[in-house]
């Protein structure tokens, strides 16, 4: 199976039976090469080399870091692949490849007897020539263009961008959007979390509702999940602060907070870290409305992504008290606790920055995205004290639907358990220490969710 350029293509034409063939024979190699492989590597290459006599042979180089993927496509590493054969002269061996990039399929060839290398792919508008001194040095070139280090007239500027979308739209593990784990969807948990959470306007008729004094308050939060993408799994560790600050009109706060995460995927980390502020409104004693700005940055030298992101919310959050009754059944006097429910919504947008340029490096992913995020959750406060508050047990559900740029998962759920105690200020409960376990699902993805914070 040998590439020929477009210009070549035109001199020796194929039937049409060929091209089909081949292309079938395409397909086949990839999903050979993918069970061979087990899926468990971020990267791979599937390498077929031709020296003209005999059938060609093929081989297998994977990697969980993308720095490395220049190096396996070496002259001194295929020499490695295929032993006896010299790969130092481009007359001697036709190299025809297929990238699995993170789930996205590339196809790299180098043009017959030709140091310059031909990437190619459905979702690229035309292929991207790279032409080097030789082929380590076209490799190279490649290389770099993954990192976004390399610009020539050969290779549109927009080639990369659609690499980047193909990225978000078809990996399971995109640090930057895309999955649960990613910096996007990562800013809208954050602001989530902290609009729906805040304390609440005292009621006029609240026992201690007179206490009120405005006191600020701070929320250090830690978390780990453990999840399953698409073929891939791994780890994230994060950990949070958040200030509240209250003023003596109860109907007004400043929130702010700092998330920082490690992801870590098939042993290659990635860092995210965002900054939000909200200004809470509290309509009435039942009702918080929250619209919040927040800015954040990934980056995984394993991976190859970086990006910075902008981002706007509104979260409205509702809660009543569901009082304890008294009702006779059958000549039994039967009860029913109280309880708490809370209503969460969310709306959000999201965006990248894409004309930044770091030491001559620009990666622009250009996406644009919205969220929707809706929760509920039923809390029952039990009676005596514990850790100096009074001991609660929470069922929470979280709906999350993320459109506009394509994403590998647009949809997910939360489902969880948290145990905890609760205290009051100026008549209303807050949570104070709060542990919690759930479950993250959505299409290909799983993860088990484990949460502590603490409010003082």
């Amino acid at each position: 199976m040998r590439y020929r350029s477009p210009c070549l293509a035109f001199v020796e034409m194929r039937t049409l039976l060929h091209k089909i063939s081949l292309a079938s024979l395409c397909i086949a190699h990839f999903l050979l090469a993918h069970q061979a492989i087990g899926q468990e590597f971020l990267f791979s290459w599937i390498i077929e080399a031709d020296d003209g006599n005999g059938a060609p042979e093929n081989a297998v180089a994977v990697t969980n870091d993308v720095r490395s993927i220049g190096d396996q496509m070496s002259s001194q590493a295929l020499e490695t692949l295929f032993p006896g054969e010299d790969f130092s002269n481009p007359n001697l061996v036709d190299i025809d490849a297929n990238l699995n990039l993170r789930g996205v399929l590339i196809r790299a060839a180098f043009v017959d007897d030709s140091s310059e290398l031909v990437i190619s792919a459905p979702f690229l508008d035309s292929d991207l020539l790279f032409n080097g001194d030789d082929r380590d040095g076209s490799v190279e070139l490649f290389e770099k263009w993954l990192r976004g280090e390399f610009q020539d007239a050969a290779v549109p500027d927009t080639a990369l961008t659609e690499l980047l979308q193909e990225l978000v739209a078809h990996s399971a593990v995109d640090p930057i959007a895309g999955n649960p784990n990613s910096l996007q969807t990562r800013m809208f948990e954050a602001a989530y979390f902290t609009g729906s959470s805040g304390v609440y306007r005292p009621s006029p008729n609240a026992p201690g509702a007179d206490e009120w004094t405005g006191k600020d308050h701070f929320r250090a939060q830690v978390r780990y999940d453990r999840f399953k993408a698409g073929p891939w799994s791994g780890n994230v560790w994060e950990i949070g602060l958040d200030y509240q600050i209250n003023f003596r009109n109860p109907k007004f706060a400043v929130l702010l907070d700092l998330p920082f995460t490690v992801s870590q995927t098939e042993g290659s980390e990635s860092f995210l870290v965002s900054v939000g502020l909200g200004l809470q409104w509290r309509p009435t004693h039942w009702w918080n409305l929250t619209p919040s700005f927040r800015l954040g940055g990934a980056g995984s030298f394993k991976l190859g992504a970086v990006a910075i992101m902008a981002n706007a919310n509104l979260t409205s959050s509702m809660r009543w008290e569901i009082g304890a009754s008294q009702f006779s059944l059958g000549g039994l006097e039967l009860g029913t606790p109280d309880f708490e429910l809370n209503i969460g919504n969310m709306f959000g947008w999201n965006g990248t920055f894409d004309d930044i340029v770091i030491s001559d490096i620009r990666i622009a992913y250009e996406l644009n995205n919205y969220a929707i995020r809706n929760g509920i959750d039923l809390t029952r406060r039990l009676n005596g004290r514990w850790l100096g508050g009074r001991p609660v047990v929470k069922l929470y559900f979280t709906d999350t639907w993320i459109l506009g740029s394509r994403l590998f998962l647009d949809h997910y759920n939360e489902l969880g358990l948290q145990t905890g105690t609760q205290s009051q200020t100026g008549g209303q409960w807050r949570d104070n220490l709060a542990f919690s376990a759930g479950w993250v699902f959505g299409n290909r993805y799983d993860a088990l969710q484990l949460k502590l914070s603490y409010r003082f």
